[in-house]
């Protein structure tokens, strides 16, 4: 406070030029520079690549927990269309003369209750 009350009176002179006071008026008359040396400060520092990959790091972090995508992409699985989608290519499958062999050795019932499982929990796989 009273540091404060010492500098009012020497503001105004950074500012503006007073006849016969050594360094007044600095500021205006340095603004370009000052206000690029600023800038150059700024960015170097704080926008260097090793800074840069620590905030996008965690912003990521940040965003994904928001997102929930490995819960969204097991909804997504788990929905009737996808779940229709799925039970059509595993009967596509047992079309194939492959197909036809695995299913003389398994009922495709048995099949898809093991591989719904999987595909259900490929979220976690996937999300980073």
């Amino acid at each position: 406070s009273s540091g404060i009350n010492a500098e009012w009176p020497l503001r105004p002179g950074m500012f503006d030029k007073i006849p016969f006071l050594i360094g007044s008026g600095i500021l205006l008359k340095n603004f370009i520079e000052i206000r690029e040396n600023v800038k150059k400060t700024t960015m170097e520092t704080y926008f260097d690549a090793g800074n840069l990959c620590v905030y996008v790091t965690q912003k990521t972090e940040i965003i994904l927990n928001a997102l929930q995508l490995e819960e969204s992409i097991r909804e997504i699985i788990r929905s009737p269309a996808v779940q229709a989608l799925i039970e059509d290519k595993i009967d596509e499958v047992f079309q194939t003369p492959e197909g036809l062999i695995l299913g003389v050795m398994v009922n495709k019932q048995k099949v898809k209750n093991i591989i719904l499982p999987s595909i259900e929990n490929i979220g976690s796989d996937i999300v980073p």
